[in-house]
Formats: structure tokens, C-alpha cells, sequence
């Protein structure tokens, strides 16, 4: 399915506000609560694009996915802290090994979020991140993985 960088831009944020998860930590308890309200959502500097950007920019196929022309989504979770910093990374759903290796790779090297606010105050936030893996677009010398809006 082709999709322009627009509509994919959507699709991204629609996922990102349904799968966002927001979790705060009592100071009185060690008990963790969850919900799904955020008054501002973490913000990657730049925007969604940059974002995507940074993360297509740095994505190398795994050798042996490509020779065994193994292609798909990679769905990547992981924690905006309220300072910003980048935690708790782990694949929701995965494809083949090296690839959710490769996907976190790449996530964990995200940093300097604009953190999420709730009441003024900065927040932790769970970021929700599908990452595209196909082969008829990759370049076969650095087998970089364009960004799917340039498909």
C-alpha cells in the first residue's frame, strides 16, 4: 500500500495518540497508575517528521532478513521521560529478531523530547512507534531503509 508523506504523517499520529499510554508514579507509593490523558504530548525537536526522519536516516536492513527477504513492521514502545530522556524501549510487536533488534537500535538513540504536560507540570509518557521494513526499497551497497513517505 503507497502511502504520501502526508497521509502517513496522519497515520502516525493516530497511532501515537490511540496507543500513547501515560504513566505516573505516586511519591507516596510505589504502586504506578495508568491513563490515557495528557494535556501535551512529548514532542521529538523538529516534529513527526524529524522524528521519522532520524529514525529511517539511521535504519540498516539486517543481513540476514534482506538475504532471506524477510519484510515488515516492527512495533517499538518505549518511555518519553519527563526529562526528556528516552527508557524502557521494548518491542510490542515483532517481525523477525534482527529486525526488532535493529528497530530498538534505532530507538534508543532518540533523545531530547519536549516531555509530556500534565497540569504544567512535565510527565512521563509511553510512545508507541511502528517501524517499516521493506525490501523492494532499500539500498542494496549501505542497505539503508528509506522513509516510507519517500516509497
Amino acid at each position: 500500500m503507497e502511502c504520501d508523506k502526508y497521509s502517513h504523517l496522519m497515520i502516525m499520529k493516530t497511532c501515537f495518540l490511540i496507543l500513547s499510554t501515560l504513566f505516573l508514579s505516586s511519591q507516596q507509593s510505589s504502586v504506578k497508575t495508568y491513563t490515557t490523558y495528557v494535556e501535551v504530548m512529548p514532542e521529538y525537536p523538529g516534529g513527526e517528521e524529524k522524528l521519522m526522519n532520524f529514525i529511517y536516516s539511521n535504519l540498516r536492513y539486517p543481513d540476514w532478513s534482506y538475504e532471506h527477504h524477510i519484510q515488515g513492521r516492527s512495533v517499538v514502545s518505549f518511555t518519553v521521560l519527563a526529562t526528556g530522556k528516552v527508557d524502557s524501549v521494548h518491542i510490542v510487536r515483532g517481525m523477525a529478531s534482527d529486525l526488532d533488534q535493529e528497530a530498538l537500535r534505532v530507538v534508543r538513540m532518540l533523545d531530547n523530547f519536549k516531555p509530556g504536560m500534565l497540569s504544567g507540570k512535565p510527565i512521563p509518557v509511553r510512545y508507541t512507534l511502528p517501524i517499516m521494513f521493506r525490501i523492494d526499497t532499500v539500498h542494496p551497497d549501505s542497505r539503508s531503509v528509506p522513509h516510507p513517505s519517500y516509497r
